[in-house]
């Protein structure tokens, strides 16, 4: 997660490959292809334009280039004076044998001034001063060879039908000896050849007054986006608009002077994997790099046109030099290959088909620096197919982007027609790799889906390649198929306008959609691309980001700065639109949301009746008139379900299963509002680890799946009646107690940090306290009777559901004030005396005197001005304050009974769930007794949960080839990891294996895992290779079989679920610690850290949650309202809600009590415990397991432990100080078992989601299914 901006896009971490979708398509389905692209789509309706500000995304070479001036290359004050030319066939009779080129000219000159070094200037003009004019390729100002000659190359040099001799007769002829020449760049004086502009549209253009916007005062106010309302036209004058096939950025200039820069933002479409005939495209990174080469589809406007004077055919390994200027009307103009080479041609010149390796490619030669240009080469994509069917493209340049490598195993599943794809043994036109899979050539045909107009069926089930709108983007390029209704027809079609009218290829599919979808059309072309393999065929497959030879990041996979980064993010960002847009129009959408949101806001167990009126309301966008008719309205759902009957019928309050318990920060946000709390000082509210206090927090779900799961059921009536309780989740002790815990501290000391409250300020002693430093606090009126008050709170916190045995345990147990006789708590109640309720005779009570009160009903109460002693119901006046007959002060008396009042209320089962609790009378069923004691020895198990699918392939890693068996190895782990690999060096020394019973003698450890590589290599420890879940034996090439394979393979929720049960086909098992727990003879106590663990819950077993810091905590208002604790949880209740949250408060209280009493009274264990959040709870379990020998009596035969650590889903990096903190609290644990005998009475075992794949995955891995896992222990026996 980023915590700064979880939404960020990073192009490069993006998997580029298509996509299937859930409905047997792929994602980019339905969008338009690139290669679709009308003419200039800069200037289309609906082009979008970003602003950059003052310069341009493209950087500042980009915005300072200007175009060419007229010049002269010869070197100012120079004259040259020939005598003719002569040939010099190779460099070594040219005076210098370093260059191969094969026909070179001499000139012999008369008179010549002294130049200093130059270099090769290229496409330039000798200028005779004659007044004759001939070009050439590229000339040498040398000075430093003899002075005594000018070497130029001849336009068509490398042409195989090159008359040399004639060449050498109209050079001479054109400049006989005795001519002076000067070398210009273009062939009129003082005329500068055509040159790449920046894009700067005319002023009064209507692109200019889009993006200018000017205001009152004629200047540009420049939006920060704009999108073409309608088609504009190029400028008067804008010839670089009107001969622009595409373009990056627009240079905006104001009346003023003022530059604004704009970004063209292309319109999401697709580029098909596989295409044919493709066309090599190069580039450069730095001037004398050697260029980095392409398979581009010369179809898709994907690299910019540099033309040469020759070729190098007939000259292999001779490379041809880019002219000057480049063929681009724009800087960093992009065009199809045709579009370039039509360029070439009209210049007389021809598309290079290679670029010299010493040659730049930059905006001289180039359309921009670093961008792919094209050749006249011609290339292939292949493509690799295993053994399952998944293919990966493979490109034939070595410099073509890292992705489409063999060894990389990037692959996708294209839809193979009739499920067939080709294998070894039938692959025609394919051979076999190294890994036994096949490589094959492809090639592609297209076809016309319909000749006929089609119906609605056909063309939805038919047609999958969008196509952009007839009518606007692609208007007066098509017109309506004769005989269609176009204006109203549930299918219509369009034909390229000025064609043969009849439906092909090129023609354009609408398909009405319905009103709740935006009306309007979804429009197809009418074609489908095939991919044929031998005899066998895929659907060719659409992907939003750059594939094969379109590839814009570096060979190190860092973004090439500019445009390019821009079109790489915004194609990564409309792959994650076409997603979401697909799961929200996916059918499962309506009811999934229905479900979810009924359980947030109504009931947890909803009817299927229920659910569908909601799903309705969100599908038409419509409930009884309310919402936007649209799909997806949340208002029409919303309204669906808080206005349906099961949302207001005051008759399900009573029905057990009806409602839900209420989540903890609800409550808390509930009571603080309703409580009008108060921000001290103009403070911001902060509430300082809610996370780890009351298991909730505002942007702090510990995982994509939120604080709980939808299908959770706890233990007990709800488990018993097939309901569910998602929320009862976050009701494990700590997090309850952490709540209560909370409140006590806010209702007593305002919102500060003391005694885990809430609050950010920290207190440190009495004095603070007295400064009032907490963030704030809640000011409540004065009553006059404590039933008011708690009617009240009734309202405000338990909507009137407060059952008369809730209040009555609250009156029963406030301390300083019940309801006096009078109504008036302002004057002393006349009704009594000092002498009735005082043991002291006078006015006044000394300090230290005992009083009393009995009140006649068998309830004692101390007065006013007394504190609780211990003993008979008495008191001990504290001497505050006279204790019946002063003038007492109302207000501070009123605040101690709200206090308790308040504390009190927060506890009850009506303020945890949300139907009535209809107390039963009698009291809750007590819990089953414990198993007696048994007489065997101590035993425990402790299971480390990796969550997240911890990536294992980099805790054991196979040797060096040469030990062992192929194909397994560390060169072999090394080449399918790429980047994610672990060097040998960095291993340090291999664990010792048997070679006959594993494929290798030796392996490799984590680096960070030196104490269990130590704990190995003595027999302590012990690895498990490729675990994963399973119903039955099944290999990969079983995937379209009939065997059982465990639901959802890489979905977190259901295979941490199976796990941590080992039993995938029952849903509902227990754990596999908590089944263990209910076989074991003798006493088994589970016990499970910060959370409900599924790998804990037993039959007849019922866990413990620990927490990690303070191992048990304890309620604080327990102390001094345990009466009233005991009296609410004691009473049994009808509510299912109320009843699960009344036996877990009445356990915690039971049994955290005595554990936190015990643990209180041990003071920890003697080892330092380090590594973290996972060391922390090694402690807890070490502490517990000292407590097998308490002196309060033995708790157990055998323990389970169920602990956790998070964030091993590592798609995208990997977190290495996990491992780290993982060995050092194995070592503290085993060093504390060692010291307290019983190493080799527990083991600790790790487990995870799934494994990973061993493949990367961005910067990171994917989910996969097996992993290899640790155990350590001292009796762990099989290495």
């Amino acid at each position: 997660r980023n915590s700064l901006d979880p939404l960020e896009l990073r192009a490069e971490w993006r998997d580029a490959f298509p996509k299937a979708d859930l409905t047997g398509g792929y994602v980019g389905d339905g969008y338009p292809l690139c290669t679709d692209v009308p003419a200039q789509p800069f200037l289309k309706a609906g082009a979008r334009y970003e602003y950059s500000g003052s310069a341009s995304v493209e950087g500042a070479a980009h915005d300072a280039f200007t175009p060419y001036e007229a010049q002269d290359l010869t070197p100012a004050g120079v004259t040259i004076t020939i005598d003719g030319a002569t040939q010099c066939n190779g460099w070594s009779a040219c005076g210098n044998p370093s260059n191969a080129h094969t026909a070179r000219y001499r000139v012999p000159i008369v008179k010549i001034d002294p130049i200093g070094y130059g270099d090769d200037t290229v496409g330039q003009w000798i200028h005779g001063s004659n007044g004759n004019v001939m070009q050439i390729h590229s000339v040498v100002l040398w000075g430093h060879l003899d002075g005594t000659y000018l070497y130029y190359y001849p336009v068509a040099d490398r042409v195989a039908d090159f008359d040399a001799a004639a060449h050498a007769a109209e050079f001479n002829t054109k400049f006989p000896a005795g001519t002076a020449i000067t070398v210009r760049n273009s062939p009129v004086i003082g005329q500068a050849p055509a040159a790449p502009q920046q894009f700067a549209p005319a002023a009064g253009s209507a692109l200019h007054a889009a993006l200018c916007a000017e205001g009152t005062d004629g200047s540009c106010t420049f939006p920060r986006a704009v999108t073409l309302p309608e088609a504009v036209a190029c400028g008067a004058g804008d010839a670089v608009c009107e001969g622009a096939e595409t373009i990056k950025t627009v240079k905006v200039v104001a009346q003023g002077g003022e530059v604004g820069y704009y970004t063209y933002v292309p319109p999401p479409c697709v580029r098909m994997a596989v295409f044919a005939a493709g066309k090599e495209t190069v580039r450069k990174t730095c001037p004398n790099c050697a260029p980095e080469k392409q398979c581009s589809n010369p179809a898709a406007p994907a690299a910019g046109m540099a033309c040469c004077y020759f070729t190098t055919d007939g000259v292999p390994g001779k490379a041809a030099r880019a002219t000057s200027p480049a063929q681009c009307k724009v800087l960093g103009e992009t065009m199809k290959y045709q579009t370039g080479a039509d360029r070439c041609t009209a210049a007389g010149l021809v598309p290079c088909d290679d670029i010299q390796a010493g040659d730049p490619l930059d905006y001289n030669t180039a359309c921009a620096p670093q961008q792919y240009t094209w050749t006249s080469t011609g290339c292939a994509v292949r493509i690799r197919v295993d053994d399952e069917g998944h293919v990966n493209l493979l490109a034939a340049a070595a410099t073509e982007d890292t992705r489409f490598r063999a060894s990389l195993g990037n692959t996708f599943y294209p839809l193979w027609a009739g499920g067939a794809f080709p294998t070894t043994a039938d692959a025609a036109g394919c051979e076999a790799d190294a890994d036994g899979f096949v490589v094959c050539d492809a090639s592609v045909t297209t076809a016309a889906v319909f000749d006929a107009v089609p119906t609605r069926a056909a063309a939805e089930a038919g047609l999958a390649a969008g196509a952009f709108d007839p009518t606007t983007t692609l208007a007066g390029e098509y017109e309506c198929l004769a005989g269609v209704d176009c204006a109203a027809g549930d299918v219509v079609v369009y034909v390229p306008a000025g064609g043969a009218g009849a439906m092909d290829e090129l023609s354009v599919v609408g398909v009405a959609q319905p009103t709740a979808l935006g009306g309007g059309y979804r429009y197809f072309v009418n074609r489908v691309e095939t991919v044929h393999v031998g005899a066998h065929s895929f659907r060719n497959a659409p992907a939003f980001n750059a594939l094969v030879g379109e590839y814009v990041y570096t060979h190190n996979n860092q973004a090439v700065a500019g445009y390019a980064d821009e079109v790489a993010a915004a194609a990564a960002a409309a792959e994650t639109e076409a997603v979401i847009d697909h799961m929200f129009h996916h059918q499962n959408t309506a009811p999934f949301l229905a479900r979810l949101l009924i359980q947030r806001l109504v009931t947890s167990n909803p009817s299927p009746r229920y659910i569908a009126a909601a799903a309705t309301a969100f599908a038409t966008g419509d409930y009884e008139g309310r919402g936007s008719g649209r799909y997806g309205c949340m208002h029409a759902m919303t309204a669906a379900i808080l206005l349906d009957r099961e949302a207001r019928s005051s008759t399900l309050d009573a029905d057990p299963g009806h409602g839900v318990t209420r989540e903890p920060f609800l409550r808390l946000l509930q009571l603080l509002r309703s409580q009008e709390l108060q921000a001290a000082r103009g403070q911001d509210i902060y509430m300082y680890g809610l996370i780890g206090k009351i298991g909730q927090d505002m942007f702090r779900s510990p995982s994509v799946f939120g604080f709980y799961q939808p299908d959770y059921a706890p233990s007990g009536p709800l488990e018993r009646a097939g309901l569910f309780s998602p929320e009862t989740a976050l009701s494990i002790v700590p997090r309850l107690f952490g709540f209560f815990n909370g409140m006590e501290s806010l209702f007593t000391y305002g919102l500060q940090s003391k005694n885990d409250g809430f609050g950010s300020i920290h207190w440190q002693s009495e004095a603070d306290l007295a400064l009032d430093l907490s963030n704030g606090g809640a000011e409540f009126p004065t009553y006059a009777r404590v039933s008011a008050l708690i009617d009240e709170l009734d309202v405000l916190l338990t909507d009137g559901r407060l059952s008369a045995a809730s209040k009555a345990a609250i009156l029963d147990n406030v301390v300083l004030y019940t309801e006096p006789v009078t109504e008036d708590l302002h004057a002393c109640d006349p009704g009594f005396s000092i002498e009735e309720h005082c043991d002291c005779s006078g006015a006044t009570c000394a300090v230290g005197d005992l009083c009393r009160k009995d009140d006649g009903s068998g309830h004692w109460h101390p007065p006013r001005g007394c504190e609780r002693a211990s003993g008979p119901p008495y008191a001990v006046f504290a001497g505050t304050a006279d204790p019946c007959c002063s003038e007492p002060d109302a207000a501070h008396a009123f605040a101690s009974v709200a206090q308790i009042v308040r504390k009190l209320m927060v506890i009850t089962p009506e303020f945890h769930t949300s139907n009535l609790r209809l107390p039963t009378g009698a009291a809750r069923a007590a819990a089953a007794e414990e198993a007696p004691l048994g007489t065997l020895g101590y035993k425990a198990v402790v299971v480390l949960m990796l969550d997240g699918g911890a990536d294992s392939y980099n805790f054991l890693i196979p040797g060096d080839a040469s030990k062992c068996t192929a194909p397994l190895s560390h060169q072999q782990y090394t080449a399918r990891r790429g980047a994610n690999a672990l060097s040998q060096a960095s291993l340090g020394t291999p664990i010792a294996a048997d070679p006959a019973a594993q494929p290798c003698s030796e392996f490799y450890v984590h680096p960070n895992m030196t104490n269990v590589k130590a704990m190995f290599n003595g027999g302590d420890a012990a690895f498990f290779a490729n675990i994963g879940n399973l119903i039955e034996p099944v290999t990969r090439h079983d995937r379209r079989s009939n065997k059982q394979f465990t639901p959802h393979i890489g979905a977190h929720n259901t295979q941490r679920k199976f796990k941590q049960s080992l039993h995938a086909q029952d849903g509902s098992a227990k754990g596999v610690l908590g089944r263990i727990a209910d076989a074991m003879p003798g006493r088994t106590n589970a016990y499970s850290m910060d959370a409900y663990h599924k790998i804990a819950e037993a039959e007849t077993v019922e866990a413990t949650v620990l927490d990690r810091r303070k191992g048990c905590d304890r309620m604080a208002s327990y102390a001094h309202h345990g009466a009233a604790i005991d009296q609410m949880a004691a009473e049994a209740s009808e509510s299912h809600f109320a009843e699960t949250y009344g036996g877990i408060l009445q356990r915690a209280v039971g049994v955290t009590e005595d554990l936190a009493a015990r643990l209180e009274a041990q003071g920890g264990v003697d080892t330092v415990f380090d590594g973290g959040y996972v060391g922390s709870q090694f402690d807890v379990v070490a502490q517990i397991i000292k407590l097998r020998n308490d002196a309060g009596g033995r708790l157990a035969d055998r323990d389970v432990f169920a602990l956790n650590v998070g964030t091993f889903d590592t798609h995208a990096q990997f977190y290495d100080d996990h491992t780290k903190n993982i060995d050092e609290a194995l070592l503290a644990f085993k060093t504390e078992m060692v010291a307290q005998g019983v190493w080799d009475d527990v083991v600790v075992v790790t487990n995870s989601d799934f494994g990973r794949s061993i493949t990367p995955n961005a910067a990171g891995t994917d989910h996969a299914w097996g992993g290899n896992y640790i155990a350590v222990g001292g009796s762990v026996k099989d290495q």
